[in-house]
């Protein structure tokens, strides 16, 4: 028998054995375990905060020691562990709402002196925590390239001193006794420079690792002819100074007898790229007539492939060569795949490498041409792109890169596109805050455990779904204490400051406000905000919200049953509504305070959702901050409505911005 409080039957479930990430949750019911739900938390208490994990108190019947990792003969045995994915659902009137979708913190063990009961407090908190803990920066395009199966992948990213392996990490890694890795020689060491990731590159501040003289290299890579290889390569300033002080790098593929040999920079005075293959009956050169582009100084995107009996090389998206090969077929018969790198002479230094990938299975074009971008600008494309990043899409690129299940997100496009960014260290919740401040959005997690953001648009556009009221009208729910800030001169906005990109801020004032209150300054980080147009109208938008006087209802607090004062009869306070409610959702409010006058009218979004569960009484509390203007009151500008989706001056039609 589950437990229930006042005809609110609760369901809990947890998925034991289930990994936290899992694509999909196999959940036991132990509903009839469960004592007590004291309480349940998710969101924030203000837009101005930063969103906190959410969290959910359970208390479990313990007797039989069902819930106590150290019993073997649980039936959960040895599943009762930390991050158990859990949820918690509520029934009224034959319909279940989810109230928490979350994971175990932890199983505290209580036992009464008395021997004569055993319970067990199970903390849990949502997907809020992996956003706190997950750090960025490092990994988007191994993310990326790892999204097409590389047969052998180095990142190379492993590689600090003289004599370290690398590891690959490929879909067939070779392990590290079949991979023979030669010393580095740190003598001629050059790592690329660690200011480098807000501008151009896809390594992780700190550290990417120049390899050279065989350092890569081994006798087989797991059978079949690769099909493609890529890798990242800078040359410096002086590699083709003259013929005894040069750079030079290589990629060879197969063995004696079949071999595709690739260089960049030689000894001549051009720093041409070179190309070369042999097989048992066939020796050929490549790199007379080419005519691509010389090799670059700086840093460059390198693809190598075969499709069919062509060659071709593609440098940062460009395709720069090909050619039809007669009788090209490394076939079966490949053998390995090298990369060296080397400096010859002292008046250059040697070029950097890093991120080399061997595939058997090739690759679009689009998707090599992906990796470039993403490796360029690892959260944000760059202006070769197609088209540029929205907040959502951005957002989605932080939960892939924390390995968040796509199957459970709920992300809008979002309204404003993204700047370069490079979350160096920064955790995936701050760096969302971020996007959130540039959309003036909502990120969350919602009832049923989905990574949920909303973009300023869908928040603007949104209706009301539940009013509470002081007046007594038929489907309203009933509140028993409000909090009402009056015009409080920091709730005014008239001078508005955005910090957009790496170049700089960007302020925008009201003189009327100004003039009537005086200054009042909101400042909004917004790092990726691409330029100062969007930044002036972020900045525009912040001043329409908040140039003039408002009050505020920051929080409402409703009991889930209401008493008739002239009958003493609990009675349902549209618990069916409370239940459902959901953070971002748009409530209305209104109050008369004491009777007097005319009644107050607010248009609220929902920040954060409270449960307190007692046996007398179970409070929802909800934390609140204005909403932008309904559309009706504001006539948005909606491309294809008949409506709103036309301009001039018969339709005032607002830009969200």
């Amino acid at each position: 028998m589950a437990w229930s409080w006042e005809g609110i039957e609760f369901t809990c479930e947890f998925a034991f054995g289930d990994a936290p990430l899992a694509a999909s949750y196999t959940y036991t019911d132990v509903s009839d375990q469960v004592r007590y739900v004291p309480s349940i938390f998710r969101g924030k208490t203000s837009e101005l905060d930063e969103l906190a994990p959410g969290t959910c108190t359970i208390l479990l019947d313990n007797r039989a020691r069902q819930f106590d990792p150290d019993h073997s003969s649980s039936p959960y045995y040895p599943d009762v562990v930390p991050m158990v994915p859990v949820r918690l659902s509520a029934t009224f009137n034959s319909v279940t709402y989810v109230v928490f979708s979350g994971f175990v913190l932890g199983w505290r063990q209580v036992e009464l002196e008395s021997g004569t009961d055993q319970y067990v407090e199970v903390s849990c908190v949502d997907g809020t925590r992996f956003m706190r803990n997950g750090q960025l920066g490092n990994s988007a395009y191994e993310i990326e390239v790892l999204k097409d199966s590389p047969t052998h992948y180095w990142t190379l990213q492993d590689v600090t001193e003289e004599g370290d392996s690398a590891a690959d990490v490929g879909s067939s890694p070779v392990t590290a006794s079949t991979l023979a890795i030669g010393a580095i020689d740190l003598d001629t060491f050059a790592p690329i420079e660690p200011s480098f990731e807000v501008v151009e590159t896809p390594f992780p501040q700190g550290g990417a690792k120049a390899i050279r003289d065989g350092m890569l290299s081994t006798s087989s890579t797991g059978g079949g002819a690769p099909v493609a290889i890529e890798f990242w390569l800078r040359m410096y300033p002086g590699f083709i100074v003259r013929q005894q002080a040069y750079a030079y790098v290589s990629v060879n593929v197969g063995g004696s007898n079949t071999r595709l040999q690739m260089s960049a920079g030689d000894s001549s005075e051009t720093g041409t790229w070179s190309l070369f293959y042999s097989s048992e009956a066939n020796n050929q050169s490549l790199s007379t007539g080419f005519s691509g582009p010389t090799v670059q100084v700086g840093l460059q995107h390198v693809v190598l492939y075969v499709s069919g009996s062509s060659l071709y090389l593609r440098v940062n998206g460009r395709e720069v060569w090909s050619d039809t090969v007669d009788g090209f077929d490394l076939g079966a018969a490949s053998e390995g795949a090298q990369l060296v790198a080397y400096r010859w002479g002292d008046t250059v230094s040697s070029p950097a490498v890093s991120h080399f990938a061997v595939y058997d299975t090739l690759p679009s074009t689009d998707r090599f041409d992906e990796h470039w971008r993403v490796g360029l600008h690892a959260h944000g494309r760059s202006r070769f792109a197609s088209s540029t990043e929205f907040g959502g899409e951005r957002i989605d690129r932080v939960l892939d890169e924390l390995g968040w299940p796509s199957g459970r997100r709920s992300i809008d496009r979002g309204d404003t596109r993204q700047a370069r960014y490079f979350p160096a260290g920064e955790d995936a919740i701050g760096y969302i805050r971020h996007i959130e401040a540039g959309e003036r959005g909502l990120f969350c997690f919602d009832v049923d455990g989905n990574a949920r953001f909303i973009d300023r648009s869908a928040l603007a556009l949104s209706t009301s779904v539940a009013t509470f009221s002081d007046d007594g009208a038929a489907g309203a729910i009933k509140y028993a204490d409000v909090q009402r800030d009056g015009n409080h001169v920091n709730t005014i906005t008239n001078v508005a400051t955005v910090s957009y990109s790496s170049t700089g801020a960007i302020t925008r004032r009201d003189a009327t406000s100004r003039a009537a209150y005086g200054d009042s300054h909101t400042f909004i980080d917004a790092p990726t905000i691409p330029n100062g147009k969007t930044a002036s109208a972020a900045a525009e938008y912040a001043l329409r919200l908040g140039k003039d006087p408002a009050s505020r209802i920051p929080l409402i607090v409703a009991p889930m049953r209401v008493r008739d004062a002239s009958t003493g009869q609990a009675t349902d306070n549209e618990a069916d509504k409370l239940l459902a409610l959901e953070i971002g959702d748009i409530v209305t409010v209104e109050r008369t305070p004491g009777g007097v006058g005319s009644q107050v009218v607010k248009r609220l979004i929902v920040q954060g959702i409270q449960h307190e569960i007692a046996p007398e009484q179970w409070f929802v509390t909800l934390h609140l901050s204005p909403a932008p203007p309904a559309a009706d009151d504001v006539p948005y500008l909606q491309l294809g409505d008949a409506t709103y989706g036309r301009l001039g001056a018969a339709y005032a039609n607002a830009l969200i911005y």
